[in-house]
């Protein structure tokens, strides 16, 4: 089984990604009760708006951060990750030394 998402696999993902935005969108109208909701999901919203753009441009698939291939399992997790399983793990390891401890 080959690790990377060819461009033939794009209209796979990108019917995957509308069937979920149309998903959200049906959320938004009955769960957004709070200002935490509603800014959880209208991020979710932006981040498959990125990701359809991505198929659009031709880029899905392809860490933004290395320009490497993103392997087909993790988008398949994940359909809007914009960064390899490598990147993500160097981005996770600096963003948490980033954090505050509480004193």
């Amino acid at each position: 089984m080959q690790a990377i998402v060819l461009r033939s696999e794009f209209p796979f993902f990108r019917r995957q990604l509308c069937a979920r935005a149309a998903r959200l969108r049906s959320r938004l109208a009955v769960e957004a009760a709070s200002a935490i909701d509603l800014a959880r999901l209208s991020v979710e919203f932006g981040e498959l708006n990125l990701a359809l753009a991505r198929i659009a441009d031709g880029s899905f698939g392809t860490c933004v951060e290395c320009n490497r291939p993103i392997h087909r399992e993790r988008l398949q997790t994940w359909p809007t990750a914009r960064h390899c399983a490598a990147c993500a793990g160097a981005r996770q390891a600096v963003c948490s030394t980033m954090i505050p401890l509480p004193t």
